[in-house]
């Protein structure tokens, strides 16, 4: 618990014991069942370390945190939350589950705003499915978007799109 408040390894440990508390919520009060279930619980995980650091610790960190995830994804090519039939299609799962996930997430949260990504994520946590597939993922997007418009851009530009990592990495730098 020393690192946690020692001024030189402090913002890095804050980070990850907040991905792994994350675990809490996605992993053991929601498990995942499905081809994106992996990533669901270890993005989400990451995803809240993020929000951690952004928010409890310092801009500056949540900044040079994403920017560590943008040049790590330099010529990765993943393929469409849309398209993951199974773990193999991740082609690298960690750049896949601790990257690039963060990254679409961050960008729908950019698109859709705090309040709604919330939403979504309570939704994920609360509501029953007997499968956490891609279906379940749209729906829960959809339910808290509440906006079909909004819903059938992030949708596409985020979830189904052969780009959808160039359309991340260009909406969190605007």
């Amino acid at each position: 618990m020393k690192s946690f408040f020692d001024a030189e390894t402090g913002d890095w440990f804050k980070p990850y014991m907040a991905h792994e508390l994350g675990h809490y919520y996605f992993g053991t009060y929601k498990r995942f069942n499905a081809e994106l279930g992996d990533m669901l619980s270890e993005d989400f995980a990451e995803f809240l370390s993020l929000k951690v650091a952004q928010n409890l610790i310092a801009d500056t960190i949540y900044a040079g945190k994403l920017k560590e995830k943008m040049k790590s994804l330099a010529g990765f090519r993943p393929i469409p939350f849309s398209k993951i039939k199974t773990p193999t299609d991740y082609q690298d799962r960690d750049l896949y589950v601790y990257y690039y996930a963060p990254i679409i997430f961050s960008a729908i949260e950019k698109e859709i705003g705090q309040e709604r990504m919330w939403k979504w994520i309570q939704l994920i946590l609360n509501t029953p499915a007997d499968f956490t597939n891609y279906a379940f993922v749209t729906e829960t997007l959809k339910t808290a978007i509440n906006e079909p418009e909004l819903f059938k851009q992030v949708e596409t530009t985020y979830l189904l799109s052969e780009d959808s990592m160039e359309h991340a990495l260009n909406r969190l730098q605007q």
